[in-house]
């Protein structure tokens, strides 16, 4: 294999690590947050003075159903693509046109390399794109805005639990406790009225 085409396959190889990384992050950031959701949700429910077995449900349902949806969404939708190497191509020529498909030629057709007469103009080619490459960083062709954001969003839901455990009757922690078995506290009925 010529450097230059080993060169181009790590910089995409270095591309599907990047955008796995940020997928995973995102995964994680949104499992994070929809526990928190499903735990403010059932402690709110306790509290209000519904039955453990209902909040159990929910938190449940919620829990599953968010789980499903943290992991399906940023991985089994994108995860098989990020790791095609023709896909980085198309992506870092999105990014970068003066490549004029050059890179896509060179990742696709890169079994040419065999074929006598074919593989000079490939290796050309593929020494043009090199030189391009070096001016691409992985940074602006997968930002880590979005996994960013997943990430203040968890966050924020991590800081609203603490704060419905200091608010609610049955904050998150007590709700995990009922629902684990133990009897349930107080409710918004049994609170009684702030005294002056």
């Amino acid at each position: 294999m010529p450097p230059a085409l080993s060169t181009i396959r790590e910089f995409l190889d270095g591309l599907v690590r990047r955008e796995r990384t940020l997928l995973a992050a995102q995964a994680g950031a949104q499992l994070l947050g929809a526990g928190c959701l499903a735990l403010i949700v059932a402690s709110a429910w306790l509290s209000m003075g519904w039955r453990p077995a209902e909040a159990a449900w929910i938190l449940g349902g919620l829990g599953a159903g968010g789980a499903v949806l943290a992991l399906v969404f940023p991985l089994a939708m994108r995860w098989q693509a990020s790791g095609q190497t023709l896909q980085q191509a198309r992506r870092v020529e999105a990014h970068a046109p003066e490549l004029e498909h050059r890179l896509v030629t060179v990742v696709g057709r890169a079994d040419l390399l065999a074929v006598e007469g074919r593989a000079v103009l490939l290796e050309r080619a593929a020494a043009r794109v090199q030189t391009k490459l070096g001016e691409i960083a992985a940074v602006d062709i997968h930002p880590s805005t979005t996994s960013l954001r997943a990430w203040a969003m968890a966050v924020a839901l991590l800081l609203i639990t603490g704060l419905a455990q200091l608010v609610f009757p049955q904050g998150p922690l007590q709700a995990v406790a009922v629902l684990g078995g133990q009897p349930a506290g107080e409710t918004v009925g049994d609170v009684p009225p702030p005294t002056e």
